[in-house]
């Protein structure tokens, strides 16, 4: 059963179908890299207050940038000079 035009704004859901939509998909992809990425069940997602999903999300994208910084760094050193190839 879905939600009526009236009863979204008692849920801070958008009002018009294309900003719906959007929501929707922003969620989806919230709720995909949590379960991917973090292997979070699907029910604790949901069980999950929106601002701890999200500082989850944004925490694990801090934590890739920090990781792949420092794989940048420790390559550097270990390279030396740039190979040719060809």
């Amino acid at each position: 059963m879905g939600i009526g035009v009236a009863d979204r704004s008692k849920f801070f859901l958008p009002e018009d179908e294309e900003s719906l939509m959007r929501f929707k998909h922003n969620l989806f992809e919230e709720e995909f890299n949590l379960m991917y990425h973090l292997r979070q069940g699907y029910e604790d997602i949901l069980d999950m207050p929106t601002f701890e999903r999200k500082w989850m999300i944004d925490r694990f994208v801090e934590q890739k940038k920090k990781e792949e910084e420092s794989i940048k760094k420790s390559g550097k050193k270990t390279m030396g000079r740039p190979r040719k190839y060809g």
